[in-house]
């Protein structure tokens, strides 16, 4: 009898458990993220589109993230704040639009005449670069990472370019007093 009752309780437990990690494994959380661009924003809209779906993919559906453009938390230049702040789990933008609250984080994006993608890449990941971003988004609670930079079918990184809007390249001083942006 002692041992129907030793047994009894084992099927239980094991039952409890079975149906608790079945219960848990169908739960589903949804996180909020705000982006800088519109909906339908080249590439930079499709990075997050695809982020979210390989979430979901690589969660088997438990972990869903939800995108918020610009058009609709209708504060492009405020993603920092928003998640800072806890209205967003996270952002998708790019640090030179916040260098005016934490001015180094400038170093972690494209600038004009700063660094390459390749030479970036290099300082992130064997240069210390990582470390550093990190320490800097430390205080604010926050943790950043690079963005993933394109790769050409051969398999090599396309690398950043400065480009000089309306006209073609020329003598150095061929640019004098034009505005320059920077593509990524």
């Amino acid at each position: 009898m002692m041992i129907r009752s030793i047994f009894s309780a084992a099927i239980l437990a094991v039952a409890a458990t079975f149906a608790s990690t079945h219960a848990l494994a169908q739960e589903t959380f949804t996180l909020k993220l705000a982006e800088t661009w519109g909906p339908n924003f080249p590439i930079f809209g499709d990075t997050t589109k695809n982020f979210a779906k390989s979430v979901e993919e690589m969660s088997n559906g438990r972990l869903k993230i939800r995108i918020d453009s610009a058009n609709k938390h209708k504060a492009p230049l405020g993603v920092f704040d928003m998640v800072k702040a806890g209205q967003y789990d996270m952002g998708h933008s790019a640090s030179y639009y916040w260098k005016g609250k934490v001015p180094e984080t400038l170093f972690f994006t494209s600038m004009p005449f700063g660094m390459n993608a390749i030479e970036q890449y290099a300082w992130f990941y064997h240069g210390g670069g990582m470390e550093l971003m990190q320490e800097v988004y430390a205080p604010h609670n926050m943790l950043s990472f690079p963005r993933r930079q394109h790769w050409r079918s051969d398999g090599r990184l396309v690398p950043q370019r400065n480009q000089v809007a309306g006209r073609p390249s020329g003598p150095e001083n061929a640019h004098s007093g034009l505005r320059r942006r920077s593509l990524c």
